[in-house]
């Protein structure tokens, strides 16, 4: 079962952890999440999601690098893939 959670710490004997991240940005309005652990018929499959500012959007000039955390349990089934379901452009106003 996929809950949110803000904090909580991680028993790495029953936990996995999965970190979405898209590396370094350079304006606001990126961001990144896990949507969905599924199993799969051979595996997991984890599908990101990413945003990004919409076409002609001038944001905020600001370097950082979005990630999310994901707890899940350790007996999630491997291998593990990941893949990026989607991206959503925000709208600028």
């Amino acid at each position: 079962e996929f809950r949110r959670v803000l904090f909580r710490s991680v028993d790495f004997a029953h936990d996995l952890v999965f970190v979405a991240a898209v590396g370094t940005r350079s304006e606001a309005g990126d961001s990144v999440e896990v949507r969905g652990v599924l199993p799969v018929a051979n595996g997991t499959q984890v599908s990101l999601w990413e945003r990004r500012p919409g076409n002609f959007c001038t944001p905020a000039p600001r370097s950082h690098a979005p990630y999310h955390i994901v707890v899940a349990p350790r007996d999630t089934p491997q291998p593990i893939f990941f893949s990026v379901a989607g991206v959503d452009q925000i709208p600028c106003g």
